[in-house]
Order: C-alpha cells, then structure tokens, then sequence
C-alpha cells in the first residue's frame, strides 16, 4: 500500500509540472497584427510577456562587389563592396499591440575595391538603435538614438580615413537632428568619397 501511494503521488507531480508547463507555454502573436507592423526584411518571433506583446527579429545580409549607389565611385568607376551584415531587433508593444519601443543591435563588414586599384579598404560597424515612441503606436511620436560605431573605413598603411562614431538623435521621420555627440566624418559625404578615393589612387 504505501508502494501505491507513492507512485499515486509522484503521478500528481507529474501530472501538476506538465499543467504548470502547459499554463507557462507561451502565447504566439502574428506580426503583422501589430502597429506598426514589423520591418518585414527581418524574421519575427512575437509572444504574449509581462501583460504586453514582444518581438524579436534578425535580418541577415551579405553581397559580394555590390555598388550601393552611383554616387558611389570615383571618376566614374564605381566602388564594389563585399560585405555580411547581421542585425537583431526586440520590440515592445503594450497588450493592445501598439509599439512602444524597439531596440536594435547591428554588425557589419565590408572589403571595397576600385577597378584598376590594387588597394582594398576595409570598412565596419558595431552599432545599437534605440527607437522611443512618446505615443504607443503613433509613429510620428518616435525618436531614433544610434550610439557606436556606426561606420568607421580603413586603409592599409593609413589606418582610419573616415569614421561615424558617438550618438546621434533623430525626430519620427529623420528630418530633424535633435542631439549629437562624436565624431560624424560621413555628413560631408563628398570629403568622404573623396578620401576613400585618394586612399584607392595610393
């Protein structure tokens, strides 16, 4: 008898432990239920937690002799970049789905070369975002901070010719510069271009 009892007891404990599992197993949102809805580049992965709705993403990028834009050569010879880019993302809305804030995290690497130039620059970033919405939802209340490195270029025997480094703060839609500490070498973008292409022409 006390044989049975034993296996009747330790049958509740099971049987509690897989209900507690059951009541703690999280609860799946679909992204684009949410507003605003998610970057749609990145995959999402969005739960109930915590009376509110959270979302965690990751894009990945790469290419290989890409040129980004026109205005990107030198003399008329186009700058190729090979890169790989990884970029995380959680956002936090309260439990009507509205957006509240989203925190990103991103990575880059970059190898540029110029037809005809032997010389292959190296570009990086190591950088965080954070965007703030003053009003859940409403994305005109946004603000977006960006701290670290957000774009740092290299050249053999040079070492670094131009950099984005600090904090910058940006109004919902990016056109209004609301703070800025560092240094923000690529806002003169042409004396950046510039450099890049004295450093190819060695």
């Amino acid at each position: 008898m006390r044989r049975l009892l034993g296996l009747v007891a330790a049958g509740l404990l099971l049987l509690s432990a897989v209900q507690v599992a059951f009541a703690a197993a999280p609860v799946a949102v679909d992204p684009s239920s949410l507003t605003p809805p998610p970057n749609p580049d990145f995959d999402w992965s969005c739960v109930v937690q915590g009376g509110g709705i959270v979302c965690d993403g990751t894009a990945l990028g790469a290419g290989v002799d890409v040129n980004p834009d026109p205005s990107f050569s030198c003399r008329g010879a186009p700058i190729l970049v090979t890169f790989t880019q990884r970029v995380t993302a959680r956002r936090s809305h309260d439990s009507a789905g509205l957006e509240t804030r989203n925190h990103v995290v991103g990575t880059f690497d970059e190898r540029w070369r110029l037809a005809g130039s032997e010389t292959v620059l190296t570009s990086r970033g190591r950088w965080t975002q954070t965007v703030d919405f003053a009003v859940p939802g409403d994305v005109t209340t946004r603000t977006y901070t960006d701290t670290g490195n957000t774009f740092t270029v290299s050249a053999p025997g040079e070492g670094i010719i131009f950099q984005n480094v600090g904090r910058t703060q940006v109004n919902w839609d990016e056109s209004e510069l609301l703070a800025a500490s560092g240094q923000h070498d690529i806002w003169d973008f042409d004396a950046s271009i510039a450099a890049a292409c004295a450093a190819f022409a060695g």
